[in-house]
């Protein structure tokens, strides 16, 4: 987890390094950052023991697979418009498809580390891969497609976060 989240750091830095410009006043990158750095935090919290409050009744992991999506989402989208000046029609059908195959990817992954190497990310520490994997999936689908719907609903054409 310490390693994820020192690259995560990382990558939220070279983020706005990479996609700043000199001249840039708007706060659109800054933005990106703050979402992106919420998205890994809330993903750290989870790390430091919130994913077990399913005990409880408290799905965190299902809670994530909807919340990060949908801010990677509107994230994506404001970039997409503000620094490659893509429509918002172009800019939707990318991101829901980048965020849809990297769910798959991810759930792929976790199940593929498990069988390869005896790890126990996939499922609920293992047990119940398939159910667990579905409804993340249908998780990570929900927080797409509540951000295509406010994306789409927004008149905004400003370059601020939809």
């Amino acid at each position: 987890m310490a390693g994820i989240s020192t690259v995560s750091v990382g990558a939220v830095y070279f983020f706005g390094r990479i996609f700043k410009t000199e001249n840039d006043t708007n706060k659109v990158v800054e933005q990106s950052q703050l979402a992106l750095a919420a998205a890994i935090g809330l993903n750290g919290l989870g790390g430091l023991g919130l994913y077990k409050l399913y005990q409880l009744g408290i799905p965190y992991d299902k809670i994530m697979h909807f919340v990060v999506p949908l801010i990677l989402f509107m994230t994506g989208i404001s970039l997409l418009k503000y620094r490659f000046s893509k429509t918002k029609k172009t800019a939707v059908i990318i991101m829901a498809l980048l965020i849809f195959s990297g769910s798959l990817l991810w759930e792929g992954i976790e199940v593929l580390q498990d069988r390869v190497f005896g790890t126990k990310t996939a499922g609920v520490y293992g047990e119940d891969y398939e159910q667990d994997t579905i409804l993340d999936i249908v998780s990570d689908v929900c927080g797409i497609s509540l951000a295509v719907y406010l994306t789409l609903r927004s008149r905004k054409n400003t370059n601020e976060m939809i």
